[in-house]
C-alpha cells in the first residue's frame, strides 16, 4: 500500500512451490509490491516486487444487524435500523454521515449507522443500507420485512 513502508500477511506456512492470489481479498493501492519470505527450518531468504503495482480500491462490505431479514412488524411499531461498514483501505467506518437508509416502498429514511423509524407504509419493504467510503465507492445490504397483520387462513381438504 505504501511502497514497501509497511507490510501485511497474506498466507502464512504455506509448504508448495507457488500461490494464487485472490486480488479482491488485497486493499486498494497505488504503490502496492509483494514480498516472500522463505525458510526450511534454518536457513531464512526474502525477495520482494522489483517495482510497486497498483491494486484497484474496493467498496466498503455493509451490514444490517436490525432488521432482520423475514421480520414482521405491526403498523406503527418502531423499526430499528442498525449497520456497520467496514473497509479494506479505511477499517471500520464510523462517521454516521457515510450510512444511509432507503425501503423501496417508502424512498430515503434516512442517515447515520443507526435509526428509530415508525409508520412506514403497509406491506414488504426491501430495506438497503449503503456505506459510503472515503474513496466514495459505495457497498449495499439489503433485507426484506413486513409490515402489517399478516393472515394466516386454515387449508381444508375435500
Amino acid at each position: 500500500m505504501d511502497d514497501g513502508g509497511s507490510w501485511t500477511a497474506i498466507a502464512t506456512d504455506l509448504t508448495g512451490t507457488s500461490y494464487a492470489l485472490n486480488a479482491s481479498v488485497l486493499a486498494g493501492s497505488g504503490q502496492a509490491r509483494v514480498r516472500v519470505l522463505a525458510t526450511d527450518g534454518v536457513n531464512t531468504a526474502h525477495d520482494a516486487s522489483d517495482a510497486a503495482f497498483t491494486v484497484e480500491g474496493k467498496p466498503p462490505a455493509a451490514l444490517i444487524f436490525d432488521p432482520v431479514a423475514g421480520q414482521t412488524f405491526l403498523p406503527g411499531a418502531a423499526l430499528v435500523l442498525d449497520g456497520s461498514g467496514t473497509d479494506l483501505e479505511d477499517g471500520p467506518i464510523t462517521d454516521d454521515s457515510r450510512f444511509r437508509w432507503r425501503s423501496d416502498l417508502e424512498g430515503d429514511l434516512g442517515v447515520g449507522r443507526r435509526l428509530f423509524y415508525e409508520d412506514l407504509l403497509p406491506g414488504w419493504h426491501t430495506i438497503t443500507l449503503a456505506v459510503t467510503d472515503s474513496d466514495h465507492f459505495v457497498g449495499e445490504s439489503s433485507v426484506t420485512v413486513f409490515i402489517g397483520r399478516q393472515v394466516h387462513l386454515p387449508v381444508i381438504f375435500k
